[in-house]
């Protein structure tokens, strides 16, 4: 048997309703008193907005970033390959086959060494290019599209078109 206290100063909870005596022998109609009552308003703070309240039922992630921590460190990069002389050389004459033929825009087909952005190690790109202009000085090619090569990290070219 359910009853309604009637003492406020000790049960009243800041939401304007009074807690119900919640003993019963049976245990069967225990709050069925007040499953119809609208839900309590508080006087002293104003209602939480949805937004907020679907906030604190959100999925916490405590490793947030941890799955493409070990997805980054799985990924794999290779090493620079250091060129012997005899490479060295062709490759030079090959450089300064296009710098002779500059002026016609040499199109090569090129393998060179692009580092990695993220950890150590890098990967070997070949691609057809357009070159634009040697710069000896900084020791780079530079292509049509704006990318600059490092001389140093060219591992192979071919001259496709003088």
């Amino acid at each position: 048997m359910s009853k309604f206290i009637q003492d406020k100063s000790k049960h009243d909870n800041g939401f304007g309703n009074k807690y119900l005596d919640k003993q019963d022998d049976k245990g069967d109609k225990k709050y069925q008193d007040m499953i119809n009552l609208p839900p309590p308003k508080s006087r002293k703070r104003p209602p939480m907005s949805l937004s907020n309240r679907a906030a604190q039922f959100a999925p916490f992630s405590a490793l947030t970033g941890h799955k493409e921590m070990i997805k980054e460190t799985a990924r794999r990069t290779g090493e620079k390959i250091e060129l012997e002389e005899d490479a060295i050389q062709r490759l030079n004459e090959k450089i300064r086959m296009v710098q002779e033929n500059i002026s016609n825009r040499p199109e090569v087909m090129i393998t060179y060494f692009r580092p990695d952005e993220k950890k150590e190690g890098g990967a070997y790109i070949t691609e057809k290019r357009t070159v634009k202009r040697v710069d000896q000085i900084h020791g780079q090619l530079l292509m049509t599209d704006g990318v600059c090569i490092s001389v140093e990290d060219v591992f192979q070219m071919e001259l496709l078109s003088n």
